[in-house]
């Protein structure tokens, strides 16, 4: 593979400087237990209560009103949210059904009769409750509540990995030697095309909706994320910048690879592409657009992930995960 550079001497990812605070990891002992009450609400019943007002009861009042067609204001509320006043909903508190009190409702004191009192009722959650919910392994609460908390912990980390990854690879790259890189072929050469081609098509899409020309910079302005004002100059030096650093990447991805026996084809990838096309109903076209736009551009992020892969491995068990 024509990579366009070469790596001289790397510097070990596994020596990089990686604050404490970026390898701690929490997750929230609320977020599960909410999840499990989740479950347990589609057993929610509503039955009518005899005792006094809680926080959270349906509440059926009125109050005499001479505007209103039968000389009564009448309404439904969930005492506690503030749906009608937070001053009456207070003061319902531990009234009954049937039960009338003197009371401000909308800073007017009123006669308030309490019509009806309703209490959602969520019902513990059970094993068997768990067990319809047919998940692979799953069977019991404990089982599932420790299934909850492993997912939770590996989309934290799938969260922190791509941070992680960006601030190695950033280290490993300045501080290791690589040949200089030849733009006019290899990696660069694909890469920065594409990049240009892409501000180019949109660009010209740009243009036609807004009837008027706008310029292929100003998609490269937006894409490398630079305030306005910025001269061509200095995008062409942020886009110089950013292909060098996937070049790169790249090298020490495919480096690695080699280096574990790994080897990535334009045919093993046309076999994924095809895969992921008849996986997910998609034209096979679309993929490759999504993906490459061509197979030798999906071959060189296939190198580029996997170095990645190797720091997120490495790392991986280094992770100090907590559960608050």
């Amino acid at each position: 593979m024509n990579l366009g550079t070469q790596l001289l001497q790397e510097f070990d990812f596994r020596e990089a400087e990686v604050p404490e605070k970026l390898l701690s990891l929490q997750v929230k002992q609320s977020e599960i237990d909410r999840m499990m009450v989740d479950v347990a609400m589609q057993y929610l019943t509503i039955a009518p209560v005899q005792g006094g007002i809680c926080k959270g009861d349906i509440v059926r009042i009125s109050w005499p009103d001479p505007a209103a067609e039968n000389g009564k204001a009448e309404v439904q509320i969930s005492v506690g949210r503030n749906f009608l006043d937070a001053e009456t909903e207070q003061q319902l508190l531990g009234h009954k059904a049937g039960e009338t009190a003197e009371m401000p409702v909308k800073g007017v004191m009123r006669q308030v009769t309490v019509l009806s009192v309703k209490r959602r009722n969520i019902p513990p959650l059970t094993d068997d409750m768990v067990a319809k919910l047919e998940i692979p392994d799953v069977k019991t609460v404990e089982e599932y509540a420790a299934s909850l908390k492993a997912n939770l912990i590996e989309k934290a980390k799938d969260e922190r990995n791509r941070i992680l990854t960006d601030f190695v690879e950033k280290q490993v790259m300045d501080k290791s030697s690589f040949a200089p890189i030849n733009q006019e072929e290899g990696v660069y050469r694909l890469f920065f095309s594409v990049y240009v081609d892409y501000a180019k098509a949109a660009a010209a899409e740009a243009s036609a909706k807004a009837g008027g020309e706008i310029h292929p910079s100003e998609i490269l302005r937006r894409m490398l994320r630079k305030p306005e004002g910025t001269s061509k100059d200095e995008l062409h030096a942020a886009l110089h910048e950013m292909v060098e650093q996937r070049t790169k990447l790249c090298c020490l991805g495919y480096t690695h690879a080699q280096a574990d026996g790994v080897t990535y084809t334009e045919a093993q990838c046309d076999a994924e592409l095809h895969e992921m096309a008849k996986q997910y109903d998609m034209p096979y076209e679309d993929v490759l657009a999504q993906m490459g736009p061509t197979l030798e551009h999906v071959v060189l992020g296939k190198y580029e992930q996997y170095f990645g892969e190797k720091i997120i491995a490495y790392y991986a068990p280094k992770y100090d995960i907590q559960i608050l």
